[in-house]
């Protein structure tokens, strides 16, 4: 697992399958004045990053069912200041999420604003629009169509950018670190020195979680609720195989995930592997003994959706047989850890402008 936040998976599926394309193919698309606006900023090493009411709207309508549980009328009612300032600690800690990125890039010398980086958001652009005949089904080449479906979820051009860049900074602090494979030099070492002791520890310790993971996605199952509820009531009787086999033939899930070599494996990650809008997820995993199944988590990562896990033991026999797996994990929770100290600083240094008050809650759309 990688970090994430909200409104990454629908757009970060383009990366690491690149295409060629012209760089006017998909032109900017200009924000308006009003999605320009500034209205908070935080700040770091003598670093300014503005978050802007694009930016704002788009996490706003991302998190805003969690808040409001459906319930639209609370943004005006007289205790409305109260669900605001539980979205704004929302807000404020996913933008810091993806501004501690593409802070730590600069930090170590990662140009995510280059013109060779410029190259890259065009191709991932192009890819989200196009296509790639497998996996990714994009747009048909219609740009118009693309820019329309992101802005059902309120995210206009800029937003999309700055997540592109988010995502290329990920990348290249991951190689940064962990190393990467070259074509004409071969395997490149990461800056992390480590050994199985560390990887074991890591396992074995109070740092990381092993799960089961069911998924339904919301907008593909008509009554993904209700399916996911179902889900949770029959695997809770279920032992750790009988579980994975249920979540495999009863959802999308990759039977690889779940199942190596006849035997469960799961998910394993660190306490700070995942970004800020997977607190719930995180926290729920966390709180989970062996065979325990957790409550149904609702997550809007731009595509809603709903998880239930199952706490899993963690074992030699397991860790033995995922060894390079788990590896990952351990290295995965070691970037999360720098990109989390450096979140943290800059959501505590999240100042409003005089812009914000300008905002009216209960106002907010998509375009």
């Amino acid at each position: 697992m990688k970090r994430l936040i909200s409104l990454v998976l629908i757009l970060v599926s383009a990366v690491g399958v690149l295409v060629g394309c012209n760089s006017s193919k998909y032109p900017a698309r200009k924000s308006t004045k009003e999605e320009s606006r500034v209205v908070m900023t935080l700040s770091l090493d003598g670093k300014r990053y503005e978050v802007k009411y694009e930016l704002y709207r788009a996490l706003f309508l991302a998190n805003k069912s969690k808040i409001d549980g459906g319930d639209d009328t609370v943004w005006s009612s007289d205790n409305k200041n109260e669900y605001i300032d539980k979205i704004n600690e929302k807000i404020i800690a996913e933008a810091a999420d993806i501004y501690s990125a593409l802070h730590l890039a600069d930090k170590l010398g990662l140009d995510v604003y280059s013109k060779d980086a410029d190259k890259e958001i065009d191709e991932y652009i192009a890819l989200s629009v196009e296509g790639n005949g497998a996996d990714i089904i994009g747009y048909g080449g219609d740009y118009d169509a693309y820019l329309a479906d992101l802005a059902k979820r309120g995210i206009n051009y800029s937003v999309q950018n700055l997540i592109f860049r988010y995502s290329l900074a990920l990348n290249k602090i991951n190689e940064y670190y962990l190393g990467y494979e070259d074509e004409a030099l071969g395997e490149i070492d990461g800056e992390y020195s480590f050994d199985e002791e560390d990887v074991r520890n890591f396992y074995f310790g109070d740092d990381s979680v092993r799960v089961l993971q069911a998924y339904v996605q919301a907008d593909v199952v008509t009554d993904a609720e209700e399916r996911i509820t179902s889900i949770r009531e029959a695997i809770s009787t279920l032992s750790p195989k009988e579980a994975a086999l249920y979540i495999i033939n009863h959802t999308s899930a990759v039977a690889s995930d779940l199942i190596v070599d006849k035997e469960v494996s799961g998910i394993v990650f660190g306490s700070s592997t995942l970004g800020h809008a997977y607190a719930d997820y995180s926290e729920a995993a966390f709180a989970l003994s062996a065979a325990e199944v957790s409550e149904v988590i609702e997550i809007n990562d731009g595509t809603r959706g709903y998880y239930v896990l199952y706490g899993l033991d963690k074992d030699e026999a397991h860790f033995t047989a995922c060894y390079e797996y788990i590896k990952g994990a351990y290295l995965d929770n070691l970037i999360g850890s720098e990109l989390e100290k450096i979140s943290d600083s800059l959501a505590g240094s999240a100042e409003k402008s005089s812009a914000y008050s300008d905002i009216i809650h209960k106002d907010i759309r998509a375009n």
